[in-house]
């Protein structure tokens, strides 16, 4: 069924997201408790950002396995696009934020705390995952999600805590 198919893969996608955020904010933490600055990075400090970039790769490739972009990729995952977007709505686009705010932070603190830090391979894996966003997002445009996706995460989640991400339960 491709809308169990499409479930099971937006729950492992949360998990990656989850993963991802959490590393940013462990990366947050030791900015904060100058264990990553300009003017040195402790070994602690090296180590979260190492763990930052592998996750990003691995979000980047989560994101790009994640949405089919072509009929093979619809029949090697299960799922279409539209089963997808029906999935997503009932999610309430929720790895949608997540990306969102992965992004938005990784840029701010990019540019305010880590030039001159990370290396050009970090600012490599980081574009990369934010053209998996984008193209998330194009896809998202071109089934007429988007405006919703927006919607939904601006207005209706904005702020809130959202549940953790629960397995589909099996059919």
């Amino acid at each position: 069924d491709g809308v169990l198919n499409a479930k099971d893969a937006n729950y492992r996608l949360l998990k990656k997201l989850t993963q991802l955020t959490n590393r940013g904010l462990r990366v947050q933490e030791l900015i904060r408790n100058n264990n990553i600055h300009s003017q040195q990075v402790t070994a602690e400090g090296r180590r979260a950002l190492t763990n930052l970039s592998d996750e990003l790769r691995t979000a980047e490739e989560a994101i790009n396995e994640f949405m089919p972009k072509t009929t093979a990729d619809e029949d090697r995952v299960g799922y279409d696009k539209l089963e997808l977007g029906a999935v997503l709505v009932q999610d309430g686009f929720h790895g949608y934020d997540l990306m969102m705010k992965t992004r938005d932070f990784l840029e701010q603190t990019t540019r305010e705390n880590l030039k001159g830090v990370v290396d050009a391979n970090f600012m490599q894996v980081f574009q990369y995952y934010s053209t998996a966003l984008d193209i998330f997002i194009q896809v998202m445009e071109d089934l007429g999600l988007f405006n919703i996706m927006k919607q939904c995460v601006d207005v209706v989640y904005k702020g809130k805590k959202r549940a953790e991400p629960k397995p589909p339960r099996p059919p």
